[in-house]
């Protein structure tokens, strides 16, 4: 074996790879310049258009996937550990509980955050899982949604769990359903909440003296879809307000796609 001639080949092989990793780092770093250097010129278009922000954009790092929620069946272990005696207990379905109360649990305005957390967290099943949605005045219903990695999914339907208030604005009992998440698909990068933010304005969603307000992310099922199973796909959820013509509008937009959807 020429011992000489080996020798060279590998050392070639070696110059070349180390090229191509010197290569990928080069393209990597001005790619990451490239992204700061367009958001900042996204923040000079919206102070051009005195269009202000008056919440911190969030800086999140979820995976980039959907996920799939399937309601889980009752157990009786699951039933053993509710913090409500059996008896105020049904099931109308395997995969959902109606909880009455014996009396009901009043909720004064002052603090009502705090008193309807603690009502949730004593009287609910894995309680501190869920988060709080808008309050249904018309059918007297707060609905919570569970929560996934720190993020809220938000179904198309009700929410996992609805608590049900009389007209004393008292809890009288409550439903839920409980979601087993998987992960599904292939991973995605995401939509930062600045570029979520910029197609809103490039859309015309977002115009001249306006204001954004609140903005969220979470995974959200936009489809009413029959049986046990929910898909999620991950979405910013954006609050334009403008002061100026008294309208206040949500729209959410898809973190992997950049679909907009009022």
């Amino acid at each position: 074996m020429d011992w000489s001639r080996t020798k060279s080949i590998f050392i070639v092989i070696f110059l070349l790879i180390n090229l191509f990793l010197t290569w990928q780092l080069l393209d990597k770093k001005s790619a990451n310049q490239i992204a700061i250097l367009n958001e900042s010129s996204i923040q000079e278009i919206l102070n051009d258009n005195n269009i202000s922000i008056h919440v911190e954009l969030p800086e999140i790092n979820p995976s980039g996937l959907h996920l799939v929620g399937k309601k889980q069946e009752w157990t009786q272990a699951m039933v053993d550990v509710v913090p409500l005696p059996a008896d105020n207990l049904s099931f109308p379905e395997p995969t959902r509980l109606v909880a009455t109360l014996d009396e009901p649990y009043p909720i004064s305005d002052q603090n009502m955050g705090q008193q309807l957390r603690s009502f949730v967290n004593t009287y609910v099943l894995n309680g501190s899982a869920y988060q709080f949605g808008a309050f249904d005045q018309d059918n007297r219903r707060l609905p919570l949604y569970q929560q996934y990695e720190g993020f809220t999914t938000y179904t198309y339907e009700d929410g996992q769990l609805v608590l049900n208030f009389n007209e004393k604005q008292e809890i009288v009992g409550y439903e839920q359903s409980i979601l087993e998440f998987e992960e599904h698909g292939r991973e995605h990068d995401l939509m930062s909440s600045l570029r979520a933010i910029e197609s809103l304005y490039t859309d015309q969603l977002l115009r001249m003296n306006q204001a954004v307000t609140a903005i969220e992310f979470g995974y959200h099922s936009l489809v009413h879809q029959e049986g046990a199973i929910q898909v999620f796909a991950p979405m910013w959820q954006i609050t334009v307000v403008d002061e100026k013509e008294g309208e206040q509008n949500t729209y959410l937009i898809n973190a992997i796609g950049g679909e907009i959807i009022q």
